[in-house]
């Protein structure tokens, strides 16, 4: 079983080879009939235990009370949607861990001044993550591929897992992702995908509606509910492929412009913090791209052995992308359908993506990072100032003339080209970076100061430089 191949533009990805991550969907409806009052109490034992009823017997306890969402709020007759538990749930001496979605519970308006029994319909409005999920499962004993095979019992209900798997750590602290390894590429083939899909969404499903039989049952509630009828709205999706690099930070940033010579709509690059292991020192970028309406690419470092790239479809608005045969549907079965044929639109557009940067330039012509281009500055000029200047000169004019530089800057700029940090042309009488240092030049070009990269140079651990 072949692991993550390496990054190359020369790659094709498939839909088959897809997996997906956020899901943003509302699933429907269940309606719930009963007065006010037993409304209201089906709606407050769905919630999770009031601290006064956090002590005793667990089991007994949550007979009563629930595990899946947050204590629900009430403020008049407003009856705001109750969310999705986010943290560790403590009964006694146990332990209660998250569901692996997120997202929350709506009653349409019930609240009435009469005693009258009247119905209402809910719905759920979650964020799936199906990578998270199938992370958060078993693969010890792989399941059987058949259609017909009976499919391992889903996990729910998980704490996160540690951010470091043999030497590959996460440098955004989430645990959506799966470890490179031939048991877990083989636990998440296409076919296994597939099946993890459905058995997430099914599994969300029948815990929801097993809560709701719990609720309905305490204390002898009037408020009775059944499944109105089936339908699904997806309102964004997220599909990714990933590959595997030595370095994939500088590989993100080096993707940069090529990516912004890739559309001329609204792009973005944000740097977001690595605070999961203090050894990783590069500054990790996430760069966003829109392609056309409600349609946008991801390019990011998920650790520090591999980059991800994702496919982001946003539906629904004027500005939402179309989908053939629309973005809901009136059965539940239809999603992982839909989220195929989301694959075969992303995978199409990926790969046009790489045969554009393939057409621009070889990726490996520059592949050093801003920060390791101001170390390097700063240990050839050997003072400060001098690196200052270097510095400044090249982000401003893109190189520095060699007639009117000082003494101590020809010698720093004599010191830089022989490293092979400048190049001296000397029909131009100009020194400019060389080739594998243009791209980190750019960043430099495009971010000004930036503040992240600069706040690494360290100088008071060294000995003084004046004077060298």
């Amino acid at each position: 079983m072949p692991l993550l191949p390496q990054f190359s533009f020369s790659h094709e990805v498939s839909a088959a080879t897809a997996k997906q991550d956020r899901l943003h969907v509302t699933i429907g409806d269940w309606t719930i009939t009963g007065t006010t009052e037993g409304i209201d109490a089906l709606r407050d034992r769905m919630g999770a235990p009031p601290q006064y009823a956090r002590n005793g017997d667990a089991e007994a306890i949550m007979t009563i009370w629930g595990q899946l969402f947050k204590r629900p709020q009430q403020h008049g007759t407003s009856r705001p949607a109750v969310g999705v538990r986010s943290r560790t749930l403590q009964i006694g001496d146990t332990l209660f861990y998250p569901p692996v979605f997120k997202g929350h519970w709506s009653l349409k308006n019930y609240v009435s001044t009469s005693s009258v029994s009247s119905s209402t319909l809910s719905r759920l409005k979650l964020y799936l993550n199906p990578t998270r999920y199938v992370r958060n499962q078993s693969p010890i004993t792989m399941p059987d591929t058949a259609p017909d095979s009976s499919w391992p019992e889903p996990r729910l209900f998980v704490r996160e897992h540690a951010p470091s798997v043999n030497g590959e750590v996460v440098l955004n602290n989430n645990d959506n992702w799966v470890p490179n390894t031939l048991r877990w590429a083989a636990f998440t083939n296409p076919i296994r995908w597939r099946r993890h899909l459905r058995a997430y969404l099914n599994a969300v499903v029948a815990i929801f509606e097993s809560e709701l039989q719990r609720a309905s049952l305490v204390d002898g509630q009037t408020a009775v509910w059944h499944r109105s009828h089936q339908n699904i709205n997806l309102h964004e999706s997220e599909t990714y492929w990933e590959f595997s690099s030595d370095n994939p930070t500088a590989l993100v940033a080096n993707i940069k412009p090529l990516l912004d010579s890739f559309t001329a709509r609204h792009r973005e690059a944000t740097v977001y913090r690595q605070d999961c292991d203090p050894s990783i020192s590069h500054n990790a970028l996430s760069l966003s791209a829109e392609i056309n309406p409600g349609r946008f690419i991801r390019i990011y470092a998920k650790t520090n052995r591999r980059v991800r790239v994702e496919v982001i479809h946003k539906f629904g608005g004027v500005r939402g992308y179309a989908i053939a045969g629309g973005h809901t549907t009136d059965q539940w079965s239809h999603l992982p359908q839909m989220l195929e044929c989301l694959a075969e639109n992303a995978a199409e557009l990926v790969n046009r993506m790489f045969a554009h940067f393939r057409n621009q330039r070889s990726l490996a012509s520059s592949h050093i990072p801003s920060y390791q281009f101001l170390l390097e500055l700063c240990h050839h000029s050997r003072d400060l100032p001098t690196a200052t200047t270097i510095a400044t000169l090249l982000v401003h004019n893109g190189s520095i003339a060699a007639g009117g530089a000082g003494e101590r800057m020809q010698r720093a700029l004599q010191r830089l080209s022989g490293a092979g940090v400048l190049e001296y042309g000397p029909q131009t009488r100009v020194y400019t970076v060389t080739a594998p240092r243009r791209n980190a030049l750019r960043m430099l070009q495009e971010n000004g100061n930036f503040p992240l990269l600069t706040c690494r140079i360290r100088t008071r651990a060294n000995p003084p430089m004046n004077g060298l």
